[in-house]
């Protein structure tokens, strides 16, 4: 009797262990199928991200490439090309089965994310890449590829520098110096990169008037008791922030180029002097331009209605005495001044008591830039850009001289000594204050590149 039970125990044992061993074994399947697959798609799913943001930016660069002639379109499709082309050498042809790439480029619509329906803004690119992935242990839960997604969105734009005066030098006291009763009178905002105590130099009674002051966090940027003169639009208090220095907006930008832009030879140490009028054009003036004794330099654009460059190749630019520099009359594209120096003597110096009207270039690479020197090093700074406006000045545009100083004056209480200044150090003087307003001509632009989704 004992054995029967012990028998018909042990068979039921046996039987037991038989599901229990077919359950374990499908468990441990779809862990191993977890883990592979789900491994797999993780590295997947890295690499189609990493596709996207290289697509992305591809299309970008292409978008900003072209932005002068396209602003921020792509009329031939060469940004959803550039997009395709860098998918397909990481891997992802776009054929419709194993991948499908998807370009989205301004003004088309976003095709996903938090603006999904919206139009994409001028100069960005949406690219969705989806890979369909291969099975291997997973497909004991179901069949057909599974969908591994990613998306990047990134601008190439050229956009308007906001700040009205920008002083680079990162340590230097009198970064901005204002001695006089006159002052600085901005529509916009003052940075001062300089992180001494003493970057904003105030003597003589002159104040500042500014919608907004950026100051370098590291040392304050300006001793306490300037706070107390410093204003804000419409005689509100002033609006001040501090954080760290920002790099030169324009450092991108290319010198211009005398033999590539086929900009032709004008003259060497050309002379306006003795009551003449002399209509100037562009091209390369070999040891600048000087007019003096009651002369009148009138200023061209390019024949074809392009703006122009007067590019100096040395002596700079000098006007004294009652002389005058003018636009020529109904011309709109504008024109740009370029400071190849080689010494400290070849500078540009605006300093006639006559009229001095300076527009800058309309469109193109250097639209918004009325004068534009060569850049000096920290070991060498280039020459100092004197612009002083004593009977009627309207210089507009952007005064551009990284590692120089830009010196200011004026007398008149209506004149505009330019749009916007970017310089290592500004020094303003004279009885009147200092206007820089952009008005209606355009500024710089800057270079933004990059991912933002």
């Amino acid at each position: 009797m004992r054995s029967q039970l012990s028998s018909h125990g042990l068979s039921l044992r046996r039987g037991g262990v038989t599901p229990l061993t077919v359950l374990s074994l499908a468990l441990l399947l779809g862990v191993v199928a977890v883990a592979v697959d789900g491994g797999s798609l993780m590295e997947q799913r890295r690499h189609v991200q990493a596709t996207a943001d290289a697509a992305a930016l591809a299309a970008a660069a292409d978008l900003f490439a072209n932005y002068v002639a396209n602003q921020g379109a792509d009329p031939s499709g060469t940004a959803a090309s550039s997009a395709l082309a860098s998918a397909a050498a990481n891997g992802f042809s776009n054929d419709g089965v194993q991948s499908i790439v998807t370009v989205s480029v301004s003004p088309q619509k976003y095709q996903s994310g938090p603006s999904v329906g919206q139009p994409l803004p001028a100069g960005y690119v949406e690219v969705i890449v989806q890979s369909n992935a291969g099975r291997t242990f997973s497909n004991i839960f179901g069949s057909g590829a599974i969908p591994v997604r990613a998306r990047a969105v990134a601008r190439g734009q050229w956009i308007s520098i906001n700040d009205d005066v920008i002083a680079l030098n990162l340590r230097t006291s009198s970064a901005v110096s204002i001695t006089g009763s006159g002052g600085l009178n901005l529509q916009g905002s003052l940075r001062i990169n300089s992180s001494s105590s003493s970057a904003l130099s105030l003597s003589g009674g002159g104040g500042v008037t500014a919608s907004q002051y950026n100051l370098n966090s590291a040392g304050g940027g300006i001793a306490g008791w300037l706070v107390s003169i410093l204003n804000g639009l419409g005689g509100s208090p002033p609006s001040i922030s501090y954080g760290p220095p920002v790099a030169d907006p324009l450092r991108y930008l290319a010198d211009p180029d005398p033999v590539a832009l086929g900009l032709p030879l004008r003259g060497t140490y050309t002379r306006v002097n003795a009551g003449t009028v002399k209509d100037l054009y562009p091209g390369v003036y070999n040891g600048g331009i000087t007019v003096s004794s009651a002369g009148t330099a009138i200023l061209h654009a390019n024949s074809d209605g392009t703006p122009g460059i007067y590019y100096l190749q040395g002596g700079g630019f000098t006007v004294g005495g009652p002389s005058n520099v003018k636009m020529a009359t109904g011309e709109t594209a504008g024109i740009m001044l370029y400071n190849s120096w080689s010494r400290s003597v070849d500078a540009i110096n605006l300093s006639g008591s006559g009229t001095l009207n300076i527009t800058p270039p309309s469109t193109g690479i250097y639209k918004g830039i009325s004068i534009f020197q060569k850049r000096g090093t920290a070991s060498t700074a280039g020459p100092i850009v004197n612009v002083s406006g004593q009977s009627s000045a309207n210089v507009t545009g952007t005064i551009y001289a990284a590692h120089a100083m830009v010196s200011l004056s004026t007398t008149g209480a209506a004149n505009v000594l330019g749009g916007q200044v970017i310089a290592d150090t500004l020094s303003l003087t004279g009885s009147a204050a200092v206007n820089i307003n952009r008005g209606t001509q355009p500024v710089a632009n800057t270079r933004t590149l990059g991912l933002v989704e």
